[in-house]
């Protein structure tokens, strides 16, 4: 990530290719998914869209796709890509859907951060109106902070 930021995507996708081949060989299925989830998701936020999303028709459904998608829909919405503004609204429509409140919360507050950055005025206000009631569902104040934490880093 730090080596596409800085403008050296070259490297940024040879580590992430040798990360994704580790990946593969050395860990076992159980954790595989969890693993091509994580990997799929830094090659989106590095913008290689089509390198995510095939990675991520391999990962199990005990995985959460959610987040490598809300990656790739935030950069192709960065990017001016119309197509790319659906994209987004579905990822707060599905992220709406997620059972689980902390990771609802998570990904809504993190779809409501990108949308700021990328200036799409007014969705950040209804994508935090959401966020604020996944929030609100969770119930222990130490996962709220955790949540926080985690975005703000």
């Amino acid at each position: 990530m730090i080596f596409a930021h800085a403008g050296n995507t070259e490297q940024a996708t040879g580590i992430l290719n040798t990360t994704e081949s580790f990946a593969r060989k050395k860990i076992d299925a159980g954790g595989l998914g969890v693993a091509l989830r994580h990997i799929a998701k830094a090659f989106a936020e590095t913008e290689q869209l089509a390198q995510a999303l095939n990675i991520l028709s391999d990962v199990s459904d005990n995985s959460n796709p959610t987040p490598v998608l809300i990656a790739a829909a935030t950069k192709q919405a960065l990017a001016d890509d119309a197509a790319a503004a659906l994209a987004a609204a579905n990822a707060v429509a599905a992220a709406r859907k997620i059972d689980d409140n902390r990771l609802r919360a998570h990904t809504l507050w993190t779809i409501a951060a990108e949308q700021i950055r990328a200036g799409d005025d007014p969705g950040p206000q209804k994508t935090k109106t959401y966020a604020n009631q996944a929030t609100g569902d969770i119930k222990s104040t130490l996962s709220r902070v955790w949540m926080f934490s985690e975005i703000a880093a």
